[in-house]
């Protein structure tokens, strides 16, 4: 995007003393922006329509969209379809009264269709409207919904900045996704439910996350107070960076967090200090992380066995809400009010394959501290959650030791039956196959199973069955839960949906577990 709010603005920030000498109507700052409607290509497309902003301008309060729909093209207002009951719900659910609020979208106008291009060129022309908003109702906070939103102001998408309270320019701003991705992935309706939850506490004044501390360990006094304090601590977490994710890539440094003095302690991986991890971490001491098996398995491979391996986060979360990601970060988003404190590493580390040895030390110690003690924080939620869940004595006995057995696994390997294995890819092949001939002896003609676009024209379009979903793109669903829910209303039932579920459910275990076996085993390739 070649203009974002940043630079807009500053150029409006000394006007905006002068516009708010009196009260100032949203028209007003609609006429006084007609100019950049001129450049805009959504202006004189099919069903254009533009749809000011509503509410208390002064609020302090701003609710930012990203475009129009349908129905609000028709209302002229932002928010009143069916995203817009969905947001009035959550709003009205945690107290928050959205007539004190301003709501507004990034794009101002409606049309019926545009690119992604056009989409981003009309930002671009909305963008002074917008700032100006800004600069006349000087918000304290502002809640944006989805990524055009916040990219309208920092450049930043939803899945970077999600859950995470930010301040840009004097505002104090918070991002969850559009209400309208509830209704093609419902999944995410807990996320906006957690994040607008975080928005009424930082508008009540009520996120104030403490200083996260940590110390480098490098001296013999060093040693000995991380050593009391480690060793005197009911349990630590712990967590460590490597150079990448691949097993056997050097270990960079290795972080313990203690509650007790509510200190992470940095162990660069060097000389004596790996005697000392290697000490504590084979103590009886409870051990907490998240995702255990890559850092009990690195550890593994040089010479540390973590004994009492006590909790993992990301299984836990696993439990509980088995349908949203289960990365640090959502986690520290759900549970945590910290700031979101990766963004100085990623500017080292741009992409997956680089290694984290490009990282200066102390960046890199800063963010693995932070990781342990974020870890140790999201730990004391969950715990609460699977008590709330009755789920406890699962974690403990059944999933906990799980993962001891998976990383184990791991290093010992399973035996593996060829022959059973080439009998199975045979049976899901003839699966297969009778699946595609009757499909075809229904329909009367081929149809790609494979392809959600023929599947999607053949269930919704000839046989009418209702959408239940749609893709990021718009189009109906065919995914294997739609299938399921069809087939479980008696309305509904069609025997292609049966033959469907056949061919997913087979075409899926032969492609993941037995698509080429001989490449699991190198010596017995064909």
């Amino acid at each position: 995007m070649s203009l974002i709010l940043t630079s807009v603005l500053k150029g409006f920030a000394l006007l905006s003393v002068g516009f708010c000498k009196g009260p100032v109507r949203i028209s007003d700052l609609e006429e006084r922006f007609v100019d950049s409607c001129e450049s805009c290509p959504l202006r004189g497309k099919a069903g254009y329509a533009r749809v000011p902003g509503c509410g208390n301008l002064g609020s302090g309060i701003f609710i930012v969209g990203e475009q129009p729909g349908v129905n609000e093209a028709q209302a002229g207002q932002p928010f009143v379809g069916q995203s817009g009951q969905l947001l009035d719900k959550v709003l009205k659910f945690y107290a928050i009264d959205r007539s004190r609020l301003y709501v507004t979208n990034a794009i101002k106008c409606y049309v019926d269709c545009c690119s992604d291009d056009e989409q981003e060129r009309a930002l671009e022309a909305c963008l002074p409207v917008l700032a100006e908003e800004v600069s006349v109702g000087k918000p304290s906070y502002v809640l944006t919904l989805g990524s055009v939103a916040q990219q309208a102001f920092d450049g930043r998408k939803v899945t970077d900045v999600r859950g995470f309270v930010r301040k840009f320019l004097g505002l104090k701003m918070l991002n969850t996704f559009h209400p309208a991705a509830v209704f093609r992935v419902p999944e995410y309706f807990d996320s906006i439910m957690y994040d607008v939850a975080k928005f009424k506490r930082l508008i009540d004044g009520k996120i104030n996350p403490r200083p996260l501390r940590w110390q480098v360990v490098t001296s013999f006094d060093d040693v000995r107070l991380a050593m009391e304090a480690l060793m005197s601590s009911p349990s630590i977490s712990f967590d460590i960076e490597c150079e990448g994710i691949e097993l056997g890539l050097r270990i960079l440094s290795v972080q313990m967090y203690s509650r007790k003095v509510d200190l992470a302690y940095v162990f660069p991986w060097t000389g004596d200090l790996i005697s000392v991890v290697k000490y504590i971490l084979e103590s009886p001491i409870p051990k907490i992380g998240q995702n255990l098996m890559f850092d009990v398995s690195h550890l593994r491979v040089n010479g540390i066995n973590v004994a009492n391996i006590y909790f993992d986060t990301m299984v836990a979360h696993h439990l509980v809400r088995s349908y949203l990601p289960h990365d640090l970060n959502t986690l520290t988003s759900i549970y945590t009010d910290f700031d979101k404190y990766d963004d100085e590493l990623n500017k080292y580390v741009p992409t997956k394959s680089t290694p984290f040895s490009s990282v200066p030390p102390d960046i890199l110690h800063e963010y693995g501290a932070k990781d342990a003690i974020v870890t140790y924080d999201i730990h004391e939620s969950l715990a609460s959650e699977l008590a709330a869940n009755g789920m406890t004595a699962l974690f403990h006995t059944v999933s906990m030791p799980l993962l001891s057995v998976l990383i184990e696994l791991r290093f010992r390997g399973v035996m593996f039956d060829v022959p059973l294995a080439r009998k199975v890819a045979k049976e899901l092949d003839d699966k297969i196959a009778i699946a595609i001939a009757s499909l075809k002896q229904i329909t009367g003609t081929d149809i790609n199973m494979n392809s959600p676009k023929q599947m999607g024209e053949f269930l919704f379009g000839k046989l009418g069955l209702p959408v239940l979903k749609t893709t990021k793109t718009g189009a109906p669903s065919v995914s294997k839960d739609v299938i399921e829910k069809l087939l479980s209303d008696s309305r509904y039932k069609h025997p292609a949906l049966d033959v469907l579920r056949t061919f997913k459910q087979a075409s899926k275990v032969r492609s993941t577990f037995l698509s080429d076996i001989s490449q699991y085993l190198p010596s017995m390739k064909a």
